[in-house]
């Protein structure tokens, strides 16, 4: 038996193969070790095994955000011993889960427009090659967290177009000053706060300066973030996954066609492609 899980800033998705290769899944929190302590992810897990996933499992394949250091991927990597003491575990990024997700066994470069924001080069077996994220504070250029951001700021400093601020009211009748400074510097999963906004932009997308933003996002993604990496492996397919790139795909199609790019897969999640890659593992 298998268990997979992709988590990403908001949820982890799971996915369970038995021994006859039926399918089942289930979805939880976030489980992000930069957001979330080590105890508390143990605590979650905990809670689902095995009521919801089978302690029996042989084989545990975790890819996770907030996993970008060795030390980061021992801790979990232990606890998941802990909690699925029968199972071989391994635990990588979330930009793997990406890469393997998106592009299976052939090279290609793997795109994340989620909460977060990653781009990387995958040669069909490992990544060669990533550009640092940074995070929503430093980077995540045209990510959930980085529109909110941009919706927050421009509301705060009345830089928003009225008919939008007042939509926004109504929507967030709670969403003053200090209760969005509050949840933005001093209440945890930051990052998950401001994403969460990026539904707002969605509902209203044909709105001019909705447009505008997510398209300046974009194209930070693609000239601060992806840059690099598409100026070396340009002619190689370009895929996206996050609720993000899946939602607003038509913006993000138009901003890579202006950049001389033809996407390829864009799918809100990897899971689906990481449950037929490891479905042979069986």
């Amino acid at each position: 038996m298998i268990v997979i899980a992709d988590s990403g800033g908001t949820s982890t998705q799971w996915r369970i193969i038995d021994e006859s290769g039926q399918v089942s899944q289930a979805s939880t929190t976030g489980l992000n070790p930069y957001y979330m302590p080590l105890p508390e992810v143990k605590a979650q897990l905990t809670q689902l095994v095995p009521a919801t996933l089978p302690a029996s499992a042989q084989k545990v394949y975790f890819y996770g955000a907030g996993l970008d250091t060795a030390q980061k991927k021992a801790g979990l990597e232990a606890l998941l011993q802990q909690v699925f003491a029968q199972a071989q575990v391994y635990v990588a990024s979330d930009m793997l889960a990406a890469a393997r997700g998106l592009c299976g066994h052939e090279p290609g470069i793997a795109c994340i427009l989620g909460t977060g924001a990653n781009a990387t080069y995958y040669n069909g077996q490992t990544i060669e090659q990533n550009k640092r994220s940074l995070g929503f504070i430093l980077g995540d250029e045209g990510s959930g967290a980085w529109l909110g951001k941009a919706l927050i700021r421009a509301l705060l400093r009345n830089d928003l177009p009225a008919n939008l601020a007042t939509a926004f009211a109504k929507r967030f009748p709670e969403a003053h000053y200090a209760y969005l400074m509050e949840h933005t510097y001093i209440q945890p999963r930051a990052n998950t706060f401001l994403a969460s906004f990026s539904k707002f932009l969605w509902q209203y997308r044909a709105h001019p300066w909705v447009q505008q933003t997510v398209q300046r996002g974009f194209k930070a993604f693609f000239n601060d973030l992806a840059g690099p990496l598409l100026h070396q492996y340009g002619t190689l397919p370009v895929h996206f996954t996050g609720s993000v790139a899946f939602y607003f795909n038509q913006e993000l199609r138009q901003v890579a066609l202006e950049q001389g790019l033809s996407l390829g897969r864009i799918t809100e999640g990897p899971i689906a492609g990481l449950t037929l890659f490891h479905g042979q593992d069986q």
